[in-house]
């Protein structure tokens, strides 16, 4: 794991604005040092991402169910254009569904994550990720086999996949 003490700049693309309240206010109490950029859709998110006065993400967080533009379409947007296949995504949602978690890992994710209901959850998973961003960006992914599955034991944040990868 690899973990440099530079400020982070983190992009969001949600549509529900509690839910970017909420992740900016666990992103804050994590006690990490990072820039967070929020958009309320995925239109937003490319347009932005285009632009000639955009920072360079080091990860960023979909949410799939956006209007304008969905997370898959944004993803597939994005890593059509160079300069971000090697940015670490997030997909961050609500959806339990199998075929949005394949049809995400086939379109680039490097990560898929359930939105936690539980605020303390939140705040460890994104210090987590935020801390293994460097290591989701390297992990090669055999998209045949491999889903993630982020969980909490206790203290413990982890991350397996069926390909045999585990982070803590």
């Amino acid at each position: 794991m690899s973990f440099n003490s530079q400020k982070i700049n983190i992009l969001l693309a949600d549509d529900d604005n509690e839910d970017r309240e909420l992740f900016a206010e666990a992103l804050q109490e994590s006690g990490l040092d990072y820039n967070l950029k929020t958009f309320e859709n995925g239109k937003q998110l490319v347009d932005y991402l285009n632009s000639p006065d955009k920072e360079i993400p080091n990860l960023l967080f979909l949410d799939l169910n956006m209007p304008l533009l969905s997370g898959l379409e944004s993803l597939k947007i994005i890593r059509a254009n160079a300069a971000f296949d090697q940015m670490p995504v997030a997909i961050y949602s609500t959806s339990s569904s199998e075929n949005d978690k394949n049809s995400t890992f086939e379109n680039g994710a490097n990560l898929y994550i359930s939105k936690p209901s539980d605020f303390t959850q939140l705040k460890k998973m994104l210090k987590q990720v935020v801390i293994m961003r460097d290591d989701l960006a390297n992990t090669e992914i055999d998209k045949d086999k491999f889903v993630f599955t982020l969980g909490v034991i206790g203290t413990l944040i982890y991350l397996s996949s069926m390909a045999g990868k585990f982070f803590h």
